[in-house]
């Protein structure tokens, strides 16, 4: 279950660094940290935890919960975005 989590919560943030355009080098400007450092929290076998992903929610501009979604990525627009542009 934690690899499954682990997995979804990757997948949207390399969809969000794609589609945001940074590339991993610039949201480890963004993060403060060095580009390997961001490939080792991106690929390490170890749970990430929570301050790591609350770091990254706030790097990308996205909520916290955002990244935990399955279905997230859909386009490359986060859900919530979606709907706002949606309504208006």
């Amino acid at each position: 279950m934690e690899d499954e989590i682990a997995k979804i919560v990757i997948g949207n943030v390399d969809r969000l660094v794609e589609t945001k355009g940074i590339g991993r080098n610039g949201l480890a400007e963004l993060l403060g940290v060095s580009p390997p450092a961001v490939t080792i929290m991106l690929k390490s076998s170890k749970p990430m935890k929570t301050d790591s992903i609350g770091k990254l929610a706030k790097a990308l501009g996205v909520d916290f919960s955002e990244l935990f979604r399955a279905d997230y990525g859909g386009g490359g627009t986060a859900p919530s975005s979606a709907t706002q542009n949606s309504s208006r």
